[in-house]
């Protein structure tokens, strides 16, 4: 091979890289999630959408405050930011074996923050899946469209269970505040 094929295949590598980085890290979002969730399992919420509503605090714990002082012309501005742990941290789907513990955390957190009305017994049953889908349907933009799907799967993989996570990261900020 010549030098002008091996410079079309660096060139093709160079550019599968770039989008491969860009489809995962702006389209996706999941880069932010990824280093976090290896770090320390917590995730970092900067902004709250107007979706999130005011909650009973029954159900926060491990929620960490914090202050930062910037300096802005002069004049000193204290941002407040919050942290707290993931909720579900394994993919969950019917017919696995699935973390009882994260499964009741995600029948806890569709009840409590998507109005349904399920049984919380940490398994993954055919209302749970109905459940899911409605969710992954109500995100559609976020969790599917990013992912090529035009159907809700009813499985709590990578996309819905980030989703999930800074929603219930996003409801902690608000009640905690």
């Amino acid at each position: 091979m010549n030098k002008w094929t091996w410079l079309v295949i660096g060139l093709f590598v160079l550019w599968s890289l770039i989008s491969l980085n860009w489809y995962v890290c702006d389209i996706k979002h999941m880069c932010e999630f990824e280093n976090i969730l290896q770090e320390d399992s917590s995730i970092s919420i900067g902004g709250i959408g107007d979706e999130v509503a005011e909650r009973p605090l029954d159900n926060v714990q491990g929620t960490k405050t914090g202050s930062k002082n910037t300096t802005v012309t002069k004049k000193t501005e204290t941002k407040r930011t919050v942290t707290c742990n993931t909720l579900i941290n394994t993919s969950l789907a019917l017919g696995s074996s699935n973390s009882t513990n994260d499964m009741a955390l995600l029948e806890d957190f569709l009840n409590t923050y998507q109005d349904e009305d399920l049984e919380v017994n940490g398994v993954f049953e055919n209302e749970d899946e109905r459940a899911v889908m409605r969710f992954q349907e109500k995100y559609r933009n976020i969790i599917l469209t990013p992912l090529g799907l035009s159907e809700p799967t009813g499985n709590v993989y990578a996309a819905t269970r980030n989703h999930i996570n800074s929603l219930y990261c996003a409801y902690i900020t608000v009640e905690r505040n």
